[in-house]
């Protein structure tokens, strides 16, 4: 099994949203005379991953589930105050038990994968 995270060139762009997707989605939605304080606070509370190409350039890159639910509250409060969303989406004792459940359900599979052996995984 691989990580890969932001630090990953090769997938760094697959991570989250762009400034420029995220200011499209705005655009979208149009929130009108409210859209550059919208665009402040997504970039004040949520831009907190910079991303650094080979040519030294620096992107912004944003969390989908905080823009998203930002963007949802906002719809319906123009004025609503960030969140941290994240803080209710779940626990590592959670995702732990998840991960406890799944090699519960084949222990085959699991070695292989612990071993470094390449295991197909089908989706649901």
């Amino acid at each position: 099994m691989k990580i890969y995270d932001l630090t990953n060139p090769e997938f760094q762009d697959d991570f989250g949203f762009s400034q420029e997707e995220v200011d499209n989605l705005i655009d979208k939605i149009g929130f009108g005379e409210h859209t550059q304080l919208i665009k402040n606070n997504i970039r004040e509370w949520y831009g907190n991953y910079n991303l650094i190409d080979d040519d030294f350039h620096i992107a912004a890159v944003y969390k989908p589930w905080s823009i998203v639910n930002y963007l949802s509250s906002a719809i319906k409060n123009p004025h609503a105050k960030p969140q941290d969303y994240w803080a209710n989406s779940g626990s590592s004792t959670e995702l732990a038990e998840l991960i406890r459940q799944a090699i519960a359900l084949d222990v085959d599979k699991t070695l292989n994968l612990l071993e470094g052996k390449e295991q197909p995984l089908q989706l649901n």
